[in-house]
């Protein structure tokens, strides 16, 4: 996706030295000095790779390796991906949903499964979940399914 122009801030800067400093050390241990020193550190990662990964952590557009792919198109994402993402989140944190979560969500959502705590009123801080009582046949008394879905059990059609 297009990325807009920006001034790169400390973090930006720190996260690129990071990663400078990744690639330098993966590609000396999966390499070796010799192919570091020849071809450099863009044999793991390249340049354009490194400064679309910064760029994109700016506007807080990698926080997953789907979204680094998506963004980079880099092919050793499935190899290193999670490598990188936990460099982005070490310098530049992810801030984190908080899920709201209310009584009237699960009063409009989950009518059947809440208990009203010891005192007749529902607590926002915890749920009882109250197991469901099995359906019963009216017809032969078994567990698991009721008459209507069965509708001749009343001559015993599922015993036949």
């Amino acid at each position: 996706s297009h990325i807009s122009k920006y001034d790169m801030g400390q973090l930006d800067f720190q996260l690129h030295d990071s990663l400078e400093e990744w690639r330098e050390s993966t590609t000396r241990r999966i390499y070796g000095d010799s192919i570091l020193n020849d071809y450099g550190p863009g044999m793991t990662m390249p340049d354009s790779v490194l400064d679309c990964i910064v760029d994109c952590a700016h506007h807080k557009k990698n926080s997953t390796t789907n979204n680094l792919h998506k963004e980079t198109k880099w092919s050793a994402i499935n190899r290193f991906g999670s490598d990188i993402i936990a460099i982005i989140h070490r310098i530049i944190p992810v801030p984190m949903l908080t899920p709201v979560l209310t009584m009237r969500h699960l009063k409009t959502n989950l009518p059947s499964i809440i208990a009203p705590q010891n005192n007749g009123t529902q607590s926002s801080h915890s749920v009882t979940v109250v197991a469901r009582k099995q359906l019963r046949c009216g017809a032969c008394g078994i567990e698991g399914h009721t008459s209507k879905l069965f509708p001749h059990a009343g001559n015993n059609a599922h015993f036949q």
